[in-house]
């Protein structure tokens, strides 16, 4: 699945009719499935597009593309997450540079501040052909760069996106926020909410940082039944308000360590926190995705991590990839008994 450039997919998504979403980012102007019902069915020669195609696992080869279109503005867009709602309504962020990315009547920003990376999330309907499938776009950026890493959504169209930024001034953070500010001068996550069936500034519903006094990135992203919010990512910082503190008391340095937190955002301020974890060892731990199983009650959610973790020595190094899983979160302590799953990739150095 490519044409003449290169291809990159970033995430894929199924609807409850098993059909698959791929989104990621291309620079082929030839060759790339696109379908005559696209939002964009041509690109500029030389730039980095995003791009989003349906494929129905039920069909063979080339009859199983379904839709594929490029989208983006005149510079650079990069597709990261995709998440699909009951409607079959597709929901995408990830990264833009350009300035004329396409965005709806309907979104929260309209336009980009200078010329630095900005988020942004799209909505598509893809039973529409052309620009009519496009039901809402914004822009969500800061003076800063910005960049949506996942997105979830929730059972009444609400997109919550998530993600890394050094903005300190204009992100879309709100009065009730967990966090209003940013703590340092170097990269925090954030969490906004939007409802995109709501027009303009009435469809920002949530955003607040997501940091401490180190780098802070949140990866991923996932909502239950009941809209609590769980979001994984790793951290430098030694103050994020983590719950199990014999974890936060041994990061050291500037090394990684993964967290999860589990919030509420009906609730204000700090009382949006619920629960939250650090996972980690003596080395650099990279969470960079979950899920969670809706079928456990809610009280008794599961939640599985995928913890990337580096380790180097003079002669060589090794890449350990772990598989955490957590079956309450409503005792993190239950994590020192939790399952761990791993495999190590090393490599010597010559």
């Amino acid at each position: 699945m490519g044409g003449n450039g290169s291809d990159y997919i970033y995430s894929i998504a199924l609807d409850k009719n098993k059909n698959i979403y791929v989104v990621g980012d291309t620079t082929s102007n030839r060759g790339f499935p696109i379908t005559e019902s696209a939002y964009k069915t041509v690109k500029n020669k030389n730039n980095k597009c995003g791009f989003l195609i349906k494929l129905d696992t039920r069909l063979k080869r080339k009859e199983a593309l379904v839709y594929g279109t490029y989208f983006g503005g005149s510079i650079s867009d990069s597709f990261y997450s995709v998440a699909i709602d009951h409607n079959d309504y597709v929901y995408i962020t990830g990264v833009t540079k350009s300035n004329d990315f396409p965005t709806t009547d309907s979104g929260y920003e309209k336009k980009a501040y200078g010329s630095l990376n900005s988020t942004f999330l799209v909505k598509f309907d893809l039973n529409q052909s052309g620009k009519e499938c496009l039901l809402y776009s914004s822009y969500l950026t800061g003076n800063g760069d910005d960049i949506g890493y996942s997105v979830a959504v929730d059972s009444n169209q609400c997109a919550y996106i998530t993600g890394v930024t050094n903005s300190n001034e204009k992100l879309p953070i709100t009065k009730d926020a967990f966090q209003l500010e940013v703590l340092n001068n170097k990269e925090s996550g954030f969490l906004i909410k939007l409802d995109t069936k709501m027009y303009g500034d009435e469809s920002l519903i949530y955003g607040s940082y997501l940091g401490g006094n180190g780098i802070d990135v949140c990866s991923d992203i996932k909502i239950d039944s009941n809209n609590y919010v769980y979001i994984t990512g790793f951290t430098s910082s030694k103050d994020l308000p983590l719950e199990n503190y014999n974890y936060k008391d041994i990061v050291l340095n500037e090394e990684f360590y993964s967290f999860l937190l589990k919030m509420d955002i009906s609730k204000s301020g700090k009382l949006a926190l619920l629960n939250s974890a650090y996972f980690g060892d003596n080395g650099n731990d990279f969470a960079l995705a979950m899920d969670i199983d809706n079928d456990i009650p809610c009280w008794s959610l599961a939640a599985l991590i995928s913890v990337l973790r580096i380790f180097t020595t003079p002669k060589a190094f090794s890449i350990n990839i772990s598989f955490v899983i957590l079956k309450n979160l409503t005792k993190i302590s239950d994590y020192l008994s939790a399952q761990i799953i791993s495999f190590t990739l090393t490599n010597l150095i010559k």
